[in-house]
């Protein structure tokens, strides 16, 4: 079975490098990625991943209230 995942990241380069490593794990597709909670949303609600990985760094009160919003 596929997993679809969704990285919120800021960070242009931790999100490559996520990708990079959950390509060695063949039940999961990235759906996309996005570098800031409004689009976050955005993209949730449209994609419907089965996971979403946030790396809340300096932003985390932000994408807290991201979650809240869904």
């Amino acid at each position: 079975m596929d997993y679809t995942y969704l990285i919120i990241d800021s960070n242009a380069t931790t999100s490559l490098q996520l990708q990079s490593q959950m390509r060695e794990f063949q039940d999961f597709s990235c759906a996309g990625t996005v570098s800031n909670a409004e689009h976050g949303v955005n993209h949730i609600l449209k994609l419907k991943p089965d996971i979403v990985i946030v790396n809340f760094n300096e932003k985390a009160e932000t994408y807290l209230t991201m979650v809240l919003q869904l």
